[in-house]
């Protein structure tokens, strides 16, 4: 009995490492009611489409069962089934997030890897990914983390119905998955390399067909379809964008501090290993992967944004897990690591709060008060924030299709991935007014009941004064209009300077 003693002391200290990591990522997600992931209502949008689909509602739409990307659409349905759109939205995100922290503390608990290791990749889910919202990504780095753990040993069914829900949650992560299979595959056996190309064998072919009808759908919309490299692997060396690629969500020096404490860790994670600290080399070499592709994959692929850039945040994440903890006391070393996700996650949670208040001003007056039905422009005239980085207002006007059903300017059904596809979008408004809404015109006002707009004060005094557009609500930075019966059918641009 007493060589239990210390293993259930063990076990205590690890479930609660794990309890206060899991309270601590979740506190930004319970500080607000919109948490700034900025495609977070296209994708709840694509729930509201698959019911009016379904409904025979939308004969323009077509429902992707079998596409990859749908598994994280079964999370937002069940929150959106139980809750308003708003709060379903902000659950079905931390619970993605959550099932990551979730998934590292299982692996490195199995694996026997250092726990400090699962709190600091804990730090790393408030990265770039998660503020632009891309949840079928988000949703596959733990389905890909289970995959890497199992893949040595596991069953081909077991494998098979991996690969499977790896398919299901996002296609990079499937084909990664699928390159992880390969290295060593001679030195298992006939059997067993047989028994894993069984196993990638049907989401393979549901690939190979999927494939060809996103690149001629996407085609035929105008998307660029080509491999751009905006940054080269020495450039992406640099530590700023190594900050903006690892963490890259809030403005400030708070992502700067929490990396380098990340890179002091590591150090002494290194000597540790050359002093004999155990190593994983089969997470080191699934790290090395996404490395390779981190720095030399492009920017931007098949119309996919951070292409490249997206893998950096898991592949620090497995490089630390792979790596045995720097030579302190166990506690010590998970003290720090605590520490530094309590840094992190209280410094979040004040800049999600005030980015509510400050940024996403009027933004739930305005989407509650537009009409079921309605056709609805979105306006981004700030663009920027003093507070988050990147783009955050792109598609928040859009919160008005999962919200009231409203129809938008712009759907994701439209890119032909995801839940729901829809037939390219008809002759009318000006293209691309999601990403450049200065260019729109008077004339595009037509083709909308509502105008949801982001800017200053000038800027809706413009809409109103100028354009005669009529005020619904009066406060904050977005603000909702109705386009009157007869709007001003002038073909020039508005020309604001964001």
């Amino acid at each position: 009995m007493a060589s239990l003693v210390p293993r259930n002391i063990v076990a205590f200290g690890r479930w609660s490492l794990l309890v206060t990591t899991v309270l601590l990522v979740a506190f930004p997600f319970l500080s607000v009611t919109i948490p700034p992931a900025v495609d977070l209502p296209q994708h709840l949008g694509q729930v509201r489409m698959f019911y009016e689909a379904l409904a025979g509602q939308r004969p323009d739409l077509t429902i992707a069962y079998l596409a990859p990307g749908n598994l994280v659409y079964l999370l937002l349905a069940a929150c959106d089934a139980l809750l308003s759109p708003f709060a379903a939205g902000r659950l079905a995100l931390a619970l993605v997030v959550l099932a990551g922290v979730q998934s590292a503390w299982a692996v490195a608990t199995r694996r026997d890897r250092p726990m400090g290791a699962v709190v600091l990749t804990a730090a790393l889910a408030f990265n770039h990914s998660l503020y632009w919202g891309f949840l079928p990504f988000l949703c596959g780095w733990p389905v890909f983390l289970v995959w890497v753990h199992v893949l040595p040993t596991a069953r081909t069914g077991v494998l098979a119905a991996l690969a499977l829900l790896l398919y299901a949650a996002h296609p990079l992560w499937f084909a990664v998955g699928a390159i992880c299979a390969l290295p060593g595959t001679r030195h298992l056996g006939w059997k067993r390399a047989g028994g894993r190309g069984l196993a990638l064998l049907l989401p393979l072919a549901l690939a190979a067909l999927w494939y060809p009808t996103l690149t001629r759908l996407r085609s035929e919309a105008g998307f660029d379809m080509t491999a751009h490299f905006f940054t080269s692997p020495v450039e992406r060396l640099d530590p700023r964008y190594l900050v903006d690629a690892l963490l890259g969500g809030i403005r400030g020096p708070t992502e700067t501090v929490v990396l380098a404490a990340m890179a002091c860790w590591l150090v002494g994670a290194v000597v540790a290993a050359r002093r004999g600290g155990a190593v994983d080399r089969h997470l080191l070499l699934a790290s090395g992967l996404l490395w390779a592709i981190a720095f030399l994959g492009p920017d931007k692929f098949a119309n996919t944004l951070e292409f490249n850039g997206r893998f950096f945040p898991p592949a620090m994440a497995l490089l630390l897990l792979a790596l045995p903890a720097p030579r302190l006391s166990p506690g010590l070393a998970n003290l720090g690591a605590v520490v530094i996700l309590l840094a992190l996650s209280a410094v979040t949670a004040l800049s999600w709060v005030r980015f509510e208040a400050e940024d996403l001003g009027g933004l739930k007056e305005a989407v509650e008060a537009v009409p079921e039905g309605s056709r609805v422009l979105g306006l981004d005239l700030r663009k920027q924030s003093a507070i988050v980085k990147g783009r955050p207002f792109i598609q928040a006007a859009y919160w008005v299709q999962a919200a009231r059903g409203a129809r938008p300017y712009f759907s994701f059904a439209e890119h032909g991935v995801g839940l729901v596809s829809c037939r390219i979008r008809p002759s009318g408004p000006t293209p691309g007014l999601e990403w450049s809404s200065e260019l729109v015109k008077p004339s595009d006002f037509k083709y909308f009941d509502h105008v949801i707009a982001n800017g200053s004060e000038e800027v809706h005094k413009a809409l109103l004064l100028t354009f005669g557009l009529e005020a619904v609500t009066y406060q904050g930075a977005f603000r909702l209009y109705r386009v009157p019966s007869m709007p001003n059918p002038g073909g020039e641009s508005l020309g604001f300077r964001p």
